[in-house]
């Protein structure tokens, strides 16, 4: 069996489904600024979009200032973090129809390091086995100063 009968027999079987959908990834570095100082232009770019998005991938760095400090206290990190998502969601859906809002599917951070998934509501309930994670390789191998969000 070729690849294309494989994915037929799953599909009949109901083990396989598949669906279309647009995904935007970006990166944006925040300078460690707050996201009301900070997203203005990157939403001025978003704002332009002939077609939002279902699926979105965010990824942020210098989300905080990097020093002693932020590196040895996590929470600050997850504060901004959560910051950011607020304004990233609360702006999404002002472009987004109201009976379809973009929901959170998974985030993690480390450090000025962040990484979010955003959905639709109604692509959300297909998603599934989503994984996200960080790797901290800094002093010690676990100081969040060296690492990445994936």
């Amino acid at each position: 069996m070729n690849r294309e009968e494989i994915n037929a027999a799953l599909r009949e079987a109901g083990c396989l489904n598949s669906e279309d959908f647009t995904l935007m990834c970006f990166t944006y570095n925040c300078g460690g600024n707050d996201p009301d100082f900070s997203a203005n232009a990157l939403f001025d770019e978003i704002g332009k979009l002939s077609q939002m998005p279902e699926l979105i991938c965010v990824g942020l760095q210098e989300m905080v200032a990097l020093n002693a400090q932020n590196v040895l206290a996590k929470g600050f990190s997850e504060q901004q973090g959560h910051k950011w998502l607020q304004v990233i969601l609360r702006r999404l859906n002002d472009y987004e129809e109201k009976h379809n809002p973009y929901e959170v599917v998974a985030h993690e951070c480390l450090v000025g390091l962040w990484i979010c998934l955003i959905s639709t509501r109604k692509l959300k309930a297909a998603l599934k086995e989503v994984s996200i994670g960080q790797c901290a390789t800094g002093i010690g191998g676990v100081l969040g100063n060296k690492g990445g969000v994936a």
